[in-house]
């Protein structure tokens, strides 16, 4: 009888024993998969974030692009406006010459 008394002490702690580590093996398990749906989300918002900037520095590069091209224009209105004035002002001075108004 007390063989059997210690048999079934023996297997009721073993029971509780295997439902204490199932218990613990579902308890991680569920853990495991809210920690991977946080995961997922900021993952998902991560991959958001980077299309956006990815987005502005397209956005960025057409601006530089363009005040590139901009200040190349302008560039080329200067030297032009320049030569024109420099001619302008040689005619002028030409234009005085032939008519005798240039004071000496």
């Amino acid at each position: 009888m007390e063989n059997q008394s210690i048999e079934l002490t023996l297997f009721y702690v073993l029971s509780v024993t295997v439902l204490l580590l199932v218990a613990i093996i579902v308890k991680l398990a569920i853990g495991s998969r809210k920690l991977q749906r946080s995961h997922d989300q900021k993952m998902l918002l991560m991959k958001q974030m980077m299309v956006h900037l990815l987005e502005n520095q397209d956005a960025q590069s057409t601006k530089i692009r363009l005040s590139e091209e901009l200040k190349d224009r302008l560039q080329q209105a200067n030297r032009s406006l320049s030569n024109e004035i420099v001619a302008m002002m040689h005619d002028f001075i030409e234009t005085l010459t032939q008519n005798d108004l240039l004071k000496k």
